[in-house]
């Protein structure tokens, strides 16, 4: 029934190396892509032990089963390797498709009827032919057999280009992987076109299932050797490469074996001379929290640099295998710098605030106080605690008009600064005067959000403004003594008596003010105003105060100006009516104003750099870094606008799609350093040449797009081949190097080929390999009929 032979030996050997891979591929299904791997490992044992057991068999009917459950083996491993090798170079989005894996299951499953079924349709195999020299049948293939190897060999070339692409990218571990995967399939490809194609060896011998041996020791490496699916490739460029944090992998012996571009600039070096070195060699501040390394995740602060210090918030997360077992590390690290600097300035406001005499409150839109000074609590008797959260009715006493209140939250609720006075109460249920400056807090949007009073202790002057006007004697004894400077000034403007201090203050002998006339304090460009103003007051004196707070220049007697604070009341003496001048140098607090609205300035321009920078990154999340050109991201965000544009004034769109022909001899000739100036130079023809209407994006690799907006089939066309032609007749001189190339491109038209953009663009694609196809440096207009002998 059965017969031992070196071939038979030599695939069930194979079936061992198989079922070993197998079995591990199970442990591991639940990793990413671990379950198509699983089943297609499945699927290759059952070929290799059916293939061994059909060239044991002696029986024509015996190797007709065999042969059949060799071919449900392959059939079954062929869709699962596909998607595993899909998933493997991180296109999932693909497979999460309905229709992906309904073509890539449907086709074997009609080739597996088609086969299974043959003893009634002969399609796949027509006769099968015996070797009693060494038991080998030759199986002579019918119609449908084509059908097998062509989508076969479709699949094939899947799995290989995804595999090819996944070994080009990522870590250099999962680049290893890339590789071993691709030889574990190029092995048994090569011996399979080898069998069709009947070059060499023994007639009917499908050396295919014997390869396999290799190709699963390959896997065994791939699984042991590189901890294939207890590494999960991803999608390295779409993903860690556009993190905005640096991260770094390492393995058990703390050796960076991965690292994004943001992690190298960091450290100041390229991602590939960092790969194998140990973190602190090469980052020696990293060393104490190399030493903390444990099972736990831990979160730390890391300062880089001694004298342009930079700040990096640090995530360590350990990695796992599948058994639990610690195998590496993975640091994230955040730039923290900005932050840090805005935490110093405004550490330094705060304590600015903290330390400032006069005190300072800060409440919600409500009033409710959020922050309070220590100079308020030391004023008012209140300590932080009691207020924070209540209402800046806490000290008020009852004795101020409730105008002023509604005067001042009309003030301040419309965006305006307010000053004014308040009688308030402390705790200890003692009046007192304070003048206040309330300003609302804006964002940068310009909504207020938070008020803050500037409140200053002016219940010494107010004592001091009512016992003048108890007794004119006291009056004037009190004036003399008083801390602010004091005038009395008569209707003609002349000063009538002024106290120690406004001599003082304005640079005048103890008794040098009194008989000058009040404008000689006044700068010249305000004194003929100023002498209207008193005339008018004389004319209809009022019993009320004249000013309240008015911030002016009083000129000093060396001619310099002062920043002054005046407050005017009226007063009634034997001599005739008096204005009552109170005078106060605002000097020290006008810089303390200006110090505070410079720190907002500064705040704002901040706010105003983070807007820029935001903008920036926009411009460079949409643009292709090499060619400057926009990106398929832009793309995919302007494309739609334009359709909808289009289909709503029922215009019509042309999309060229073309690429450099040979572009991958340009870069083996001259480097991909030409290559990538070639690219430039192309980007930059087509720049000079489309409209500013135009869309005109790097697609990927050598290949542009121009999506032309209100462009017919004649203006599209035009515009291709005049950029065919512009580029076939144009020489570029590359680093002393004179390059030539040409270009293929495929056109579509909206809405002539489609309504959906994907579609047309599709089309346009199509038209461009046909363009290759047909011997390049051409233009070729999409059409059925191209679909058809394409």
């Amino acid at each position: 029934m059965f017969q031992v032979t070196p071939i038979v030996s030599v695939l069930f050997i194979t079936t061992l190396i198989n079922l070993i891979a197998t079995i591990i591929s199970w442990q591991r299904r639940k990793t990413k892509g671990g379950l198509y791997f699983a089943l297609g490992m499945t699927g290759l044992t059952l070929w290799t032990l059916a293939a061994g057991l059909d060239y044991a068999a002696i029986s024509i009917p015996l190797k007709v089963f065999f042969a059949t459950v060799e071919a449900w083996g392959y059939l079954f491993a062929h869709p699962f390797f596909t998607l595993f090798a899909i998933s493997f170079a991180g296109h999932d989005d693909w497979i999460e498709k309905r229709w992906v894996k309904f073509l890539f299951l449907f086709v074997p499953i009609i080739s597996i009827l088609l086969i299974t079924t043959n003893s009634l349709h002969g399609w796949v195999w027509q006769a099968v032919i015996p070797n009693p020299d060494n038991n080998i049948a030759v199986f002579e293939h019918g119609p449908g057999f084509p059908w097998i190897y062509v989508s076969s060999y479709l699949m094939t070339l899947v799995i290989i280009v995804n595999l090819w692409s996944a070994s080009r990218q990522g870590s250099e571990i999962l680049r290893r992987q890339g590789h071993l995967l691709l030889y574990a399939i190029l092995f048994p490809l090569a011996a399979n076109l080898v069998y069709h194609f009947g070059i060499g060896g023994a007639k009917g011998v499908d050396w295919t299932s014997i390869t396999f041996s290799v190709s699963g020791l390959l896997f065994l490496r791939a699984l042991y050797g590189t901890h294939l699916l207890n590494l999960v490739p991803i999608a390295r460029e779409k993903v860690v490469d556009s993190l905005g944090d640096g991260l770094v992998v390492l393995d058990a012996q703390n050796r960076i074996i991965d690292i994004n571009l943001v992690a190298a600039k960091i450290l100041d070096a390229s991602p590939e001379s960092l790969l194998g070195k140990e973190l602190t060699q090469v980052a020696p501040p990293t060393a104490p929290i190399v030493k903390q390394l444990s099972e736990k995740e831990i979160k730390t602060e890391l300062e880089f640099g001694s004298t342009d210090k930079r700040y990096f918030d640090i995530l360590i997360s350990p990695l796992q295998d599948n058994r639990k077992a610690i195998v590496g590390h993975l640091l994230i690290f955040r730039d923290v710098t900005n932050r840090k600097k805005n935490e110093m300035r405004l550490l330094q406001l705060t304590q600015a605030v903290e330390q400032s005499p006069t005190s300072v409150l800060i409440t919600d839109l409500q009033g409710n106080i959020e922050y309070a000074n220590p100079h308020f609590a030391t004023l008012t008797g209140y300590s932080r605690e009691e207020v924070i959260g209540k209402k800046t009715s806490i000290v008020k006493s009852g004795e101020t008009p409730d105008a002023i209140y509604q005067d001042m939250w009309q003030a301040i609720q419309s965006g305006q600064t307010w000053q004014g006075e308040f009688l308030n109460k402390k705790k200890n249920g003692e009046l007192y005067w304070e003048h206040a400056v309330i300003a609302p807090v804006l964002s940068h949007d310009g909504d207020i959000f938070n008020f803050i009073a500037i409140k200053e202790d002016i219940t010494e002057r107010k004592q001091i403004e009512l016992t003048l006007r108890v007794s004119e004697e006291h009056f004037r004894q009190l004036i003399m003594s008083a801390p602010d400077a004091v005038f009395g000034v008569n209707e003609n403007g002349n000063i009538i008596f002024a106290n120690l201090q406004a001599a003082n203050l304005l640079g005048y002998e103890d008794d040098g003010l009194t008989g000058k006339n009040i404008e000689i304090l006044v700068p010249e460009i305000l004194r003929d105003k100023h002498a209207l103003h008193r005339v008018s007051y004389f004319a209809s004196p009022r019993t009320r105060s004249m000013a309240i707070n008015l911030e002016l220049k009083a000129l000093h007697k060396n001619g310099s100006e002062i920043p002054v604070e005046i407050n005017l009341s009226h007063s009634i003496t034997q001599t005739g009516p008096l204005v009552i001048a109170y005078m106060r140098d605002i000097t020290d607090r006008k810089l303390a104003e200006n110090a505070l609205r410079n720190a907002n300035q500064q705040l704002e321009a901040q706010l105003k750099e983070i807007e820029s920078l935001q903008a920036t990154l926009r411009e460079q999340a949409i643009r292709d870094p090499l060619t400057q050109l926009h990106n398929r991201r832009y793309l995919n965000e302007a494309i739609e606008k334009e359709f909808y544009q289009a289909q709503r004034l029922s215009e019509t769109i042309s999309i060229v799609l073309l690429d450099i022909d040979h572009f991958k001899a340009i870069n083996d000739r001259y480097g991909h350093a030409a290559g990538d100036a070639c690219l430039v130079a192309l980007a930059n023809l087509l720049q000079q040449y489309s409209r500013k209407s135009d869309i005109v994006c790097r697609y990927g690799g050598e290949e542009f797009i121009l999506v032309l907006p209100n462009t017919n089939r004649e203006g599209g066309a035009l515009l291709a081949e005049k950029l065919r032609l512009l580029v076939e007749n144009q020489t570029f001189t590359i680093d002393l190097q004179e390059i030539k190339f040409t270009i293929s491109a495929g056109i579509s038209f909206y809405p002539e080929h489609g309504t959906d953009y994907k579609e047309i663009i599709n089309k346009a694609d199509d038209a461009m390999y046909k363009s290759k196809r047909d011997g390049r440096n051409r233009v070729t207009i999409w059409s059925e009929a191209n679909e058809t002998t394409g």
